[in-house]
């Protein structure tokens, strides 16, 4: 809520300025969130993204598997095992659960790292991208849109198809 209520003040800031100057006002709105999902850049990184899901996936099933089958097995052998034998292989059955518990943790902690990295870096390039689009293009504003607390902005400002397209044309993966 502050956020959009400072954005607002910035708008009407900028606005009164400008008037104030009798300068051409040319404002201009962006919307990150389609940015993401339209570009190649953004549309790359939800794929390695997903990529890498999927593996850490198929490890976690490939390790529950595992360690249901040595329960399965642990308990075929019940009445044949000594009571501390049994308890040696439920004692290691525990220890693949809780090994289980912590590589599920790690995986879930590396990836969330690595998404937050790329999207900083991914933000980055398109803050450089409006910035430098909106100085050549002589914009007094861009704003963006998807969170900034504005309830409605005229598509004759929005950019958003522009930056994506220079984000595309500027892009290797």
């Amino acid at each position: 809520m502050r956020r959009g209520i400072r954005y607002a003040a910035v708008v009407v800031l900028v606005l009164w300025v400008a008037s104030a100057l009798a300068a051409p006002i040319q404002l201009g709105s962006v919307d990150l969130k389609m940015i993401f999902e339209k570009s190649k850049m953004g549309r790359e990184l939800k794929k390695k993204r997903d990529d890498k899901l999927r593996r850490t996936q198929v490890k976690i099933r490939e390790k529950k598997k595992d360690t249901e089958k040595f329960r399965r097995d642990m308990l075929k052998q019940r009445s044949v095992l000594s009571t501390e034998a049994y308890r040696q292989k439920e004692r290691k059955y525990n220890d693949m659960i809780k090994d289980l518990k912590r590589y599920l943790q790690d995986e879930e902690q590396a990836l969330n790292t690595w998404a937050n990295d790329k999207r900083r870096e991914f933000h980055q390039v398109v803050r450089r991208t409006i910035i430098e689009y909106a100085k050549n293009k002589n914009y007094t504003m861009v704003y963006e849109t998807s969170s900034s607390g504005i309830f409605y902005s005229s598509p004759s400002v929005d950019i958003t198809k522009k930056i994506i397209s220079v984000l595309d044309a500027n892009y290797t993966p």
